[in-house]
């Protein structure tokens, strides 16, 4: 899986995506507290603007739950996760 900010973001494929609230589920517990939100990636980067389709599958719901702030080199950056790509 890969993170930005409080965000865990899967791409459970095939015979996994059944199981996606339980591995959400797990992935939060061996992260936390810095993983809130865990999503599942649930359809192929297709539109105009290559942003993904996520479901939260653990954690944090609601508005807002996926504003994250991410540390690079010095500077903060504030985005919507399923928004900026």
């Amino acid at each position: 899986f890969e993170t930005a900010g409080h965000v865990a973001r899967l791409s459970l494929k095939g015979e996994f995506v059944p199981y996606a609230g339980v591995v959400g589920r797990v992935v939060l517990e061996k992260n936390a507290p810095r993983i809130r939100t865990v999503v599942n990636k649930v359809a192929s980067l297709e539109n105009e603007y290559r942003t993904p389709v996520l479901e939260i599958i653990a954690g944090e719901k609601g508005e807002g739950c996926l504003e994250v702030e991410v540390r690079e080199s010095g500077s903060v950056f504030k985005l919507h996760f399923e928004k900026v790509y």
